[in-house]
């Protein structure tokens, strides 16, 4: 995924790297497009991701990568590669045990704020379904992939 950093919407490597992933049903779809003052998102619930491209000098520019398990707002389970040994099946035990420990952590307690872990120099950000860290069988809601260092 490394080489989709910085990419346009239309470039042909993102074009490329969404028809790889496994879908349910053809013709492709388009996505959903969502605009903001900073950045516009392409949405395609049917694959389980979100891209993120930020608005810069030269155009909307790839910058993160959304995806999500079927447990939030309509999207399907993303099918294709996760990085690190990832896998959407994985509770917070598991993230931990195939990461190492995260350098950042916040939600949880009181806040009501799912718990989430992220390793920049990974370039992985972990948001679980729960709010209790002492539950080490929280699952993934979803993970958001950035270029390694960005973060």
């Amino acid at each position: 995924m490394d080489h989709l950093w910085h990419a346009p919407p239309d470039s042909p490597d993102i074009v490329a790297y969404l028809h790889s992933i496994p879908i349910p049903a053809e013709p492709f779809p388009n996505p959903t497009i969502s605009t903001y003052p900073d950045c516009v998102y392409h949405t395609y619930k049917f694959l389980g991701l979100s891209l993120c491209f930020s608005l810069g000098p030269n155009g909307p520019a790839l910058t993160s990568v959304d995806i999500y398990n079927p447990t939030r707002n309509g999207f399907a389970r993303f099918s294709g590669p996760l990085p690190h040994g990832l896998s959407l099946a994985m509770c917070a035990e598991d993230v931990v045990r195939a990461l190492g420990e995260p350098e950042r952590k916040e939600g949880g307690r009181r806040t009501g704020v799912p718990c989430w872990v992220e390793w920049g120099s990974q370039g992985v950000h972990i948001t679980f379904e729960g709010t209790n860290w002492d539950d080490g069988q929280m699952g993934i809601e979803s993970i958001t992939l950035f270029e390694p260092g960005a973060g």
